[in-house]
């Protein structure tokens, strides 16, 4: 796995498999950073497989926000986005297994039959965010890419 920096590109070993650990266990037996894995991701602790959505909150978590070229700002800023979070929201529903984990995350009923514009916004930029980190299976482990931001104190 490799996470590049705006400080340069570093390879990291053990981020995915602490990211993985702070959930993704096999209930039962000892630690396992990838467990062992399904079509949908690695054992959660009740023994179900993660979604990949849910294994890309667990990295985005542990490493923060990924940067990334948001097609709605360049190369040139649309003022539209509420109305294309209003447009994709449909596509995004129809993914149920994403849409569920994009609406734990926000903490928004995922049954609901309407969203605030607000709502809509904060679903729309989940899923864009979440679409870019993609996670390519090597074997028993997960490999990506990502760019993070440096926090507000530079780090």
């Amino acid at each position: 796995m490799t996470i590049a920096t705006r400080r340069g590109r570093r390879s990291v070993v053990l981020v995915l498999a602490a990211a993985l650990l702070v959930g993704g266990c096999a209930s039962g037996g000892s630690p396992s950073a990838t467990g062992s894995p399904s079509a949908s991701g690695v054992p959660s602790p009740s023994g179900s497989p993660l979604a990949e959505a849910e294994l890309k909150y667990r990295i985005i978590d542990a490493l923060g926000h990924i940067a990334f070229c948001d097609p709605d700002a360049f190369p040139v800023r649309r003022d539209d986005e509420g109305e294309l979070a209003r447009q994709h929201l449909a596509e995004i529903r129809a993914d149920t297994a994403t849409f569920a984990a994009i609406a734990a995350h926000l903490g928004v009923d995922p049954a609901a039959a309407t969203y605030t514009a607000e709502q809509q916004l904060a679903i729309y930029a989940a899923w864009k965010e979440l679409r870019v980190l993609q996670l390519d299976r090597d074997g028993d482990r997960y490999r990506f890419d990502v760019f993070i931001e440096p926090d507000a104190a530079g780090a």
